[in-house]
């Protein structure tokens, strides 16, 4: 019987974090009129609390698939600034990308890096796991 490489649930753990990495950067890189006529104005009104929560998600997901069981000081801090240095680029990429039209906003990046930051910091050691 073949051995895999990785344990399945590493996989699915680094697949998770993949995909959620694509869904945020093709949300945030929807052009602004599909964005306004597809989501309803009541949700658009929570556009600062979604940009936590999409960054919580991918930076939780990028800690429970990179991260080792003594998970460092360091780690925490390497993935939230690559969680911040890829909202930042996604950020960039809306104001400079023509067709999209949709506004390149420091408070839009404040809130990616404050999703980030909570979930770099909550996340347990006992959620991840041992690699050798």
């Amino acid at each position: 019987m073949p051995q895999f490489p990785r344990p399945l649930h590493i996989l699915i753990r680094n697949m998770t974090c993949i995909f959620c990495a694509v869904l945020a950067a093709y949300v945030s890189l929807l052009p602004s009129t599909t964005v306004e006529s597809d989501i309803p104005r009541t949700v658009q009104a929570f556009d600062l609390p979604f940009h936590v929560g999409v960054y919580f998600v991918v930076a939780l997901t990028a800690v429970l698939a990179l991260a080792r069981r003594d998970i460092l000081i360091s780690t925490r801090v390497n993935i939230f600034l690559s969680c911040a240095l890829f909202g930042a680029v996604l950020e960039i990429m809306q104001a400079t990308i023509p067709g999209i039209s949709r506004t390149c906003t420091v408070i839009d990046f404040m809130s990616n890096a404050l999703g980030s930051v909570i979930a770099v910091s909550l996340v347990p050691a006992k959620w991840l796991l041992s690699r050798s």
